[in-house]
């Protein structure tokens, strides 16, 4: 059976044009995009683009007993060509530059217009956890249970427990990228929106713009371990609990959405519109609804686009 994406084939040595690549790379950008905007799935780009059972075979192939073997008999060609590494530094430049490129502006229009943005970074999250259960949910005691515990522990980690301001230390920071990274190999699942929940988006953020290495390299260190830990162990989970791991993250997403809300107090109390108008002179609520809808029908287009898409790019059984 030929398989439809041509950078998989690779894995078996096959030639694979200059042309090509640069498609991956294309791809990556796309991807970077949707990583550096909380409520878009940098998976589900790579779902919808085709690259996704490249990327987690890939990944998956990077720690292993033969790379070991390869290693300790420094057969670095094929430790290359076993991993795809053409294909993860293509779309890993895309990413990057992407992701370069837009958190200036996008730390600009959250100082400059904080309400605006995050009432569409809001609808967002909610447009991408409804999806996720309607396209995905199926009833069953199991994943009614597995989304009640996601609901339940996102809820009081972000209303109860995590404080106004995290302690934004290098550890912490670490991990935070262990954990994010964890989004690009699950679609529907938001990097970005993880680091807000964790409270160090905006500081990631800050720190991409201007270039702040220590904080930088400590981040992408916590992501390659990231990627080493979580790559095989999520390809096995999805193929084997998908429904159960779906209802858990679609409960985890709805039950942090307060953290994602408009609408807050210097003290990061939530307010409702007119309270929030009240203290601060506008609640901006027409265009905020508008910026909702605009993303409401992103995601939507994204969605129908993915299941058009589906079967060629369904998520492999490892």
């Amino acid at each position: 059976m030929t398989n439809a994406n041509p950078i998989r084939n690779t894995l078996d040595s096959e030639k694979v044009s200059p042309r090509e690549y640069f498609i991956v790379f294309l791809k990556g950008m796309m991807m970077g995009v949707a990583d550096i905007i909380p409520g878009i799935s940098g998976g589900t780009i790579a779902f919808i683009t085709g690259i996704y059972q490249s990327l987690i075979t890939s990944l998956a192939n990077i720690l292993s007993i033969d790379r070991i073997k390869e290693l300790a008999h420094f057969q670095f060609k094929e430790i290359y060509r076993n991993i795809n590494a053409s294909f993860l530094i293509s779309l890993a430049l895309g990413i990057g530059l992407s992701i370069l490129t837009l958190a200036h502006t996008i730390e600009y229009l959250l100082t400059t217009y904080p309400v605006l943005i995050w009432s569409f970074f809001f609808a967002l999250i909610l447009s991408s956890a409804l999806l996720i259960i309607k396209k995905n949910f199926v009833y069953t005691p199991f994943t009614v249970i597995s989304f009640i515990i996601g609901f339940t522990t996102a809820l009081v980690i972000t209303v109860i427990l995590t404080p106004a301001t995290t302690q934004l230390s290098l550890p912490f920071i670490f991990g935070s990228g262990m954990i994010a990274i964890t989004a690009m190999l699950l679609p529907g699942v938001s990097g970005s929106y993880l680091l807000v929940i964790m409270g160090s988006y905006e500081f990631i953020l800050s720190a991409i713009k201007t270039l702040n290495l220590p904080i930088l390299l400590t981040f992408m260190l916590g992501c390659g371990l990231g990627i080493l830990i979580f790559s095989k162990a999520i390809a096995y989970i999805l193929s084997r609990f998908y429904n159960i791991t779906l209802a858990l993250l679609s409960g985890f997403i709805l039950g942090a959405l307060p953290k994602a809300w408009p609408w807050k107090d210097a003290d990061a109390k939530l307010l409702l519109p007119h309270e929030y108008s009240a203290l601060y002179g506008t609640a901006s609520l027409p265009l905020s609804i508008v910026l909702m809808l605009t993303a409401f029908f992103i995601i939507v287009s994204l969605a129908k686009f993915s299941t058009a898409h589906s079967n060629k790019n369904a998520i492999p059984p490892q």
